[in-house]
């Protein structure tokens, strides 16, 4: 099973300062044979580097096989959406597009984010969390 790569572990993976620990973790997730990317994935990232940096980021990536967006991706992270906040789990909208891209490809997607695993409760997202440990 692919695994979608969450943008706060490249941010870690990226960041010239990330502790050598979690430096490790994140080298080992980027560089799985099944690490895929999306396009949100790639807007969150490349939106906030610094202009010197973008053309290394985006040329690595590139180097991943980017999962296609459906074409009722709007639609079911609506439902997700409304599932999650039946359930009083709050959640971002890019997180919803992240779980219901997930969901449509049977992804697991890999995070340092707690709050996702709230999300899988509800919805059924596959998720590896992973730990920060310095």
């Amino acid at each position: 099973m692919a695994c979608l790569i969450d943008t706060c572990v490249w941010i870690d993976h990226l960041r010239p300062g990330t502790p050598e620990g979690i430096r490790r973790v994140t080298h080992e997730v980027v560089n799985r044979h099944d690490a895929v990317v999306c396009e949100p994935v790639w807007f969150e990232l490349l939106r906030h580097c610094p202009k010197a940096e973008r053309a290394g980021i985006e040329k690595r990536l590139i180097t991943f096989p980017l999962l296609s967006t459906p074409a009722d991706l709007w639609r079911k992270a609506t439902i997700f959406g409304q599932q999650c906040r039946d359930a009083g789990v709050q959640t971002g909208v890019t997180d919803l597009i992240l779980a219901t891209l997930c969901r449509h490809h049977e992804t697991v997607l890999v995070t340092f984010d707690r709050h996702f695993l709230l999300l899988a409760g509800v919805i059924g997202l596959d998720t590896e969390l992973l730990q920060r440990s310095a």
